[in-house]
């Protein structure tokens, strides 16, 4: 119950922030001493404790003889910061790729905090930005050589690297990446068809406003899949569908095409619940269950509760281990008609999947797995059923 009293004042306090709701007298009276210390620790948790510290501010619900006043005034002036900082690498990083004649797009967050009060508000951890596949190895070099940044690691859809003031970039070369739905899979690989030109800049494209919408649909389905999704998406979306101008037929036609239409219903509704206080749908509820479980990266059980769903744990296990013909071709595509060679990707998948994601991570997984009751699995197979989700195995 009081995750629950801490969820409903941080709602409260972005509804404040964004739209100047003023916050009730019922949620006033639930702020004490003793609940301080969890609606810092989960709206930290969201990466929102800057916006809550805020809304608490400016309505003199924050003693500043607190213990933790400062700690919600440093968030406050952290996110300042960190959104010049990021913004003015990004701006540099698209700069040089112009110069350098490199059709490029910038992502998610860079993107959305345009439609907030004021763009601090709008927080990242990095600033996201893609490229051209077949001119990846000439944005790398730019980056390494003409900018002086440092490659932390690659995945199979992008490259994060650390700016020389120690920021963190993101340069990806394809929408997908793991553990997505199959037909969304289809209508991202089209991204450079769904771009608009992006002012006077000759390489530097945006996504059309419906293709926008629905990659971050899409985004926040892969983070359902991966055990988790932050209340902040939904922020981002509420504001999106308010300020952004929308072809409702194509985007409604792309929402259908990734069978995405129906998990969109229930964002929605869950949207409206939350900063409209509109009807508390079945979906909506069942959603939000899942987003008060974790928080914006998820949680490893959850992760696992996903995949696992209704199979047994050995069932599980085993379709971890041995991935099906189709999920070794869309990894690795030569195997596509050689059946024979099934035997080499499986084992060389397995080495790809220590390498990238660990011994230390895999072992915890197998063990959240064994000791998850068959109940959680269950639960989570429901949720995916009645938001329509298909994922990869």
């Amino acid at each position: 119950m009081e995750k629950k009293t801490c969820f409903d004042v941080i709602l409260s306090c972005l509804r404040f922030a964004i739209w100047k709701e003023p916050i009730s007298e019922e949620i006033r009276a639930l702020i004490s001493g003793d609940l301080f210390a969890e609606i810092y620790h989960l709206s930290e948790k969201q990466d929102l404790a800057h916006l809550v510290g805020f809304a608490l501010k400016e309505n003199g619900l924050l003693p500043k003889d607190h213990p933790l006043a400062p700690s919600f005034e440093k968030k406050i002036i952290y996110a300042l910061f960190r959104t010049e900082r990021i913004e003015h690498h990004r701006i540099k990083l698209c700069s040089a790729l112009e110069q350098a004649g490199l059709e490029h797009i910038a992502l998610k967050g860079a993107v959305v905090r345009n439609f907030y009060p004021e763009t601090w508000m709008r927080t990242s951890s990095d600033a996201d930005v893609l490229v051209r596949e077949e001119c990846l190895e000439q944005a790398i070099a730019l980056l390494l050589d003409d900018l002086g940044y440092t490659l932390k690691e690659r995945s199979d859809h992008d490259l994060s690297f650390t700016a020389p003031g120690g920021e963190n970039m993101e340069l990806h070369f394809d929408l997908v990446g793991e553990n997505l739905m199959p037909d969304a899979e289809k209508i991202l690989r089209r991204v450079w068809e769904m771009t608009l030109p992006c002012g006077d800049k000759a390489y530097e494209k945006k996504l059309s406003p419906e293709f926008f919408l629905f990659y971050h649909i899409a985004h926040m389905a892969k983070h359902i899949n991966n055990g988790g999704i932050g209340i902040r998406f939904f922020l981002d979306y509420q504001l999106l569908r308010a300020k952004m101008k929308v072809d409702e037929k194509k985007y409604k036609e792309l929402l259908g095409l990734s069978h995405l239409d129906t998990f969109e219903r229930a964002a929605s509704e869950l949207c409206k619940l939350w900063f409209e206080k509109g009807e508390k749908t079945e979906k909506a509820l069942l959603l939000q269950d899942f987003v008060f479980s974790a928080g914006i990266f998820g949680e490893q059980k959850n992760f696992v509760a996903v995949r696992r769903g209704e199979m047994g744990k050995l069932t599980y296990l085993k379709s971890r281990i041995f991935a099906s013909y189709e999920t070794l071709c869309r990894t690795y595509p030569n195997l596509e008609g050689k059946r024979y060679l099934i035997p080499y990707y499986q084992f060389r998948r397995l080495i790809d999947h220590f390498r990238y994601v660990g011994f230390h991570k895999t072992v915890s997984e197998a063990k959240q797995n064994l000791s998850m009751p068959s109940e959680d699995g269950e639960k989570m197979a429901r949720l995916l059923k009645e938001m329509d989700l298909k994922f990869y195995n």
